[in-house]
Parts: structure tokens; sequence; C-alpha cells
């Protein structure tokens, strides 16, 4: 199970995750918000009257001098459906454990008859903290169960070697075989204290002491 200490992470994390899943995502939203109501973080009808608010925000900002008349009914309906969903991320992620989330997508995907042991996000959005928990999340996963997930850990090393070193397809192919996520984790780790080394200090930006 990842480990996310601040509630932004948790949001983005959930977001991230849901967007793996573009039809099954309504399903898990629908039981992440009964949970919501079931363990009294929020009221159903405060979360409709926050939605339905917010959507009318988001209309003013749109240019929608008059929202009850200026837009039409399938587009205020996708309006709203959206602002419900990244509300609905966010008081759980707020509120409750991250790996209630996970068992509820668990149990999303077990109602079409398929099991998960790692509930994984798109690698190429996330910032790159959260791919490199990911990868040695499936690295510490036992053989057996790994093997499944070595398609991911490949992708996820693709995304970093990419961002991180080259972009260049003969190169990507060779470096994600022979480097390990460990291998990379040094590799950004030293880029970042050699960055902190080439900050100009106090002098170098022609202030001198007195």
């Amino acid at each position: 199970m990842p480990i996310y200490n601040h509630p932004s992470d948790r949001v983005l994390s959930i977001y991230l995750t849901l967007t793996e899943y573009p039809i099954l995502s309504a399903r898990i939203r629908h039981i992440m918000r009964k949970q919501l109501f079931a363990r009294g973080v929020i009221s159903r009808e405060a979360f409709d009257a926050e939605a339905r608010l917010k959507a009318i925000q988001s209309q003013l900002r749109e240019g929608l001098q008059d929202p009850y008349i200026e837009e039409v009914a399938e587009i205020w309906a996708e309006r709203l459906k959206s602002v419900r969903d990244n509300l609905t991320d966010f008081y759980f992620a707020h509120n409750l454990p991250y790996e209630d989330f996970e068992k509820i997508v668990r149990q999303a995907i077990s109602e079409h008859g398929e099991t998960r042991d790692l509930i994984t996000f798109n690698p190429e959005l996330a910032p790159q903290d959260m791919v490199f928990q990911q990868a040695e999340e499936i690295e510490r996963l036992p053989a057996a169960r790994r093997k499944g997930f070595e398609a991911r850990l490949q992708e996820i090393k693709s995304v970093l070697i990419r961002t991180m070193i080259s972009d260049q397809l003969a190169y990507l192919n060779i470096a994600r075989r022979w480097f390990s996520v460990a291998d990379l984790k040094v590799s950004t780790n030293a880029r970042s204290a050699m960055g902190r080394l080439g900050e100009k200090q106090p002098d170098d930006a022609g202030i001198t002491a007195s």
C-alpha cells in the first residue's frame, strides 16, 4: 500500500488511479460517496448542495451571465457530474484512509470477475516521487505476484528514463533492461544534489558581505 502523508497527495493519487478506469470510475465514485454519507463525513444533502453551488460558480467563470438559462440540460449534467467527481475525490482523500479507496477499487473490479493485487495509476501524469513509490511497491512483491506486474514496472522505468535521461528509443530499450529502480533513484537524487550545489550563493548574485 502506498504511503501518502498529505491529503493533496491522496487526492492526486485517487484522481490518477481513476483515469485508468474511464468506465468503472463512475461505479467506484458511487461507492466512495456511499461511504462518505454512511460514515458521517458529509450528508447527501450538503454534498449535493455544494456540488450545485460549485457547478454554478464554474459557469460564471466560463462567462455565462445567466447560468439558469444559458446552458442546455445535457451540458449542465456533464458539468455537475465533473464537479461531483472532484468533490468525491476531495472529501474521501481528506477524511478516509487511502487503503479504503483501494478496497473500493478492488471491490468494483471484482464485480467483473477480476482481482488486483496492486492498484496502479498512469505514471506519465504522476509526480516523480509517486512514480518511484509505485515502482518500489511492485519490486517488493513476491516473485510469483510480481510477474503479473512486470509490464507495468517496465512502463514506469520507461517513463522515468524518458523524463530523467533520454527519450531516444534505441537508448530507452536498452536502459530499461539494465537500470533498476534503485539505480534511477540514485540518479535523480544525484541530479537534485548537483542542482542544489549549482545554485547561486549571495556572493554569486552580486551581493557581498559587509
